[in-house]
C-alpha cells in the first residue's frame, strides 16, 4: 500500500494541484523510477516545468519498462508536438492505435492535439 498511496498523492499533486516540482520529489521518493507509471509522471511533470530534455529521458525510461504503455506514448507524442516534430507525434499515434485501437482515451487525446482541437 505505501507505493500505491504515495503514487496517488503524487498524481494528485500533478493533476489536481499542478505542483509539478513537488510531484517529481514525491515520485522519486517512491524509489520505483523503473515503474512506467512513475517514470511517465516524472516525464509529464518535467515537460510542464519546461525541462524538455529531462522529460524525454523519463518518457524513454517509461517506454523501456513497458513498450506498450499507451499513456507514455500519448504524453511523448505531445512532447514531440511541442518540439515541432509532428511526424514523430503521428508515429506515436499509430503506435497507440496498434496497442489499444482508435477508441482508447490516449489515442483520442493525441489525435485531438494533432488536429488542433485541444491544447497540450
Amino acid at each position: 500500500r505505501p507505493f500505491i498511496d504515495g503514487y496517488r498523492a503524487a498524481y494528485d499533486l500533478v493533476y489536481k494541484q499542478r505542483n509539478y516540482a513537488d510531484a517529481i520529489d514525491a515520485l522519486r521518493a517512491l524509489g520505483r523510477d523503473d515503474h512506467p507509471d512513475v517514470a511517465n509522471l516524472i516525464g509529464f511533470s518535467s515537460r510542464k516545468l519546461g525541462r524538455t530534455e529531462d522529460a524525454k529521458v523519463w518518457y524513454e525510461k517509461a517506454l523501456a519498462a513497458d513498450p506498450k504503455h499507451t499513456r507514455t506514448w500519448q504524453d511523448y507524442g505531445l512532447w514531440h508536438l511541442e518540439q515541432g516534430d509532428r511526424a514523430k507525434a503521428e508515429e506515436h499515434l499509430e503506435r497507440i492505435g496498434a496497442i489499444c485501437g482508435q477508441g482508447c482515451e490516449e489515442y483520442a487525446s493525441l489525435r485531438d492535439a494533432l488536429d488542433g482541437n485541444i491544447s497540450y
